[in-house]
């Protein structure tokens, strides 16, 4: 019997970036230098910082996106989770909040950083077999700074299964979705590998309550 990896995550997460040119060499040394006053600090001028507005999680990164569209950091999940973790806090401009998960019969004990709404958590759980050092999971629509926590096409927690299916343009997009009854079900965004992993949302009657990256759709393991 085929079991989602999503129920293990569920119980776990409940659980617990001038080059200077040389100066040039003066023709005549001895001629004399006009004066040119130096600026002061209010009066010097750059390029204007990027204001954080929102969060995409994707099968290969979490990033941060600013009020320009343009984006700030993209972490791939093969980064060093605490290197993961300063970046991330630096560009959404958050302090974590960090505690410990208990190991379960799925997954070993792993280190939980929350912003409030993104989570990354590590070791990842299937991180050898995907090859990523941890995982991002969305818990709410926004960080409490007010930074938007979107799928892939602006879907997020609290969307509904089918807004989703219809934003998916289809191809490596499909979302692949599994009934798990009473209620309760997972879906897939963002499939890699003929859909084997991807972006897993969990799906409470019929609404995305949370989702997470990267994560393996389907496990042979009947207990996880």
């Amino acid at each position: 019997m085929r079991r989602t990896t999503a129920l293990a995550m569920i119980a776990l997460l409940l659980t617990g970036i001038t080059a200077c040119s040389p100066r040039p060499v003066d023709p005549h040394p001895t001629a004399t230098h006009p004066e040119v006053a130096t600026p002061g600090p209010a009066e010097t001028t750059g390029p204007a910082a990027l204001i954080p507005s929102f969060v995409v999680i994707n099968a290969h990164s979490v990033s941060v996106g600013a009020t320009t569209q343009e984006v700030i950091v993209d972490v791939p999940f093969t980064t060093d989770a605490a290197t993961a973790v300063d970046l991330l806090a630096e560009a959404m401009d958050l302090e974590p909040t960090v505690s410990t998960i208990e190991a379960t019969g799925c997954s070993p004990a792993a280190t939980n950083w929350d912003f409030g709404g993104v989570r990354i958590l590590a070791p990842a759980p299937d991180g050898s077999r995907l090859g990523v050092a941890f995982i991002a999971r969305a818990t709410a629509a926004e960080t409490p700074n007010g930074l938007h926590i979107d799928l892939t096409f602006a879907d997020q927690v609290g969307s509904s299964l089918a807004d989703v299916v219809a934003h998916g343009p289809g191809g490596a997009y499909t979302v692949v979705s599994e009934d798990l009854g009473g209620g309760h079900g997972v879906a897939m965004l963002d499939g890699q590998d003929g859909n084997t992993w991807g972006v897993i949302m969990v799906v409470e009657s019929g609404i995305v309550t949370s989702f997470y990256s990267p994560g393996y759709f389907a496990s042979d393991d009947p207990t996880c």
